[in-house]
């Protein structure tokens, strides 16, 4: 055969006869035909949602009656919300105990009686335009200042957000415990 092939050469290597398919090709296109049918036969139309302007048994005979979307999240919303007891609890104040413990005894003096540790950290974000300068934080930037409270086994047990870049951490946690709950042990329990 010549060194130099033609393009037409070429061309022809590139087509294929159906023997030289194995049959594991053949059923992954025709699974990638079926998956596609499957999908455009599910495709619908798009429905409004949330614009009803009812309100009580004539919302709940709507919502029965309507969007099948809004009915299957507002009972997978019920089932989430019954099964808070189960897997929502309060934090155990215990639980860093061990981690503690296993490690060098110089350090465990500053842990006793402790609980977690707690923090403030700037998020940038972008400011309203009436109260920009309220947003900017001690480095000049636009952020929303997070307190964030964690145990030492590295659970978040609180989050609060929202308070201006400007804010200080010192008045962020005095105001999470005023009015936000901010999950303090029980008076001689912990430090």
């Amino acid at each position: 055969m010549n060194k130099h092939s033609s393009a037409f050469e070429k061309e022809d290597e590139g087509v294929h006869s159906e023997d030289e398919y194995s049959e594991d090709d053949r059923y992954a296109a025709m699974a990638v035909v079926a998956m596609t049918a499957i999908r455009r036969a599910r495709r619908r139309d798009p429905q409004p949602m949330h614009n009803s302007r009812l309100t009580g048994s004539m919302r709940v005979e709507e919502i029965l009656n309507g969007h099948h979307e809004i009915c299957q999240a507002l009972i997978m919303l019920q089932v989430i919300c019954s099964l808070k007891d189960e897997f929502i609890r309060p934090p155990d104040y215990t639980a860093g105990q061990p981690l503690i413990e296993e490690h060098s005894y110089k350090y465990r003096s500053w842990f006793d009686g402790r609980i977690g540790a707690i923090d403030g950290t700037h998020v940038p974000c972008v400011a309203l335009r009436e109260n920009a300068d309220a947003w900017i934080n001690r480095k000049g930037h636009h952020s929303q200042n997070v307190l964030v409270a964690c145990s030492f086994d590295m659970r978040f047990t609180y989050m609060l957000t929202g308070y201006e870049g400007s804010c200080h951490d010192a008045r962020m946690l005095d105001e999470a415990i005023a009015f936000y709950g901010f999950p303090i042990p029980p008076p001689g329990e912990h430090n």
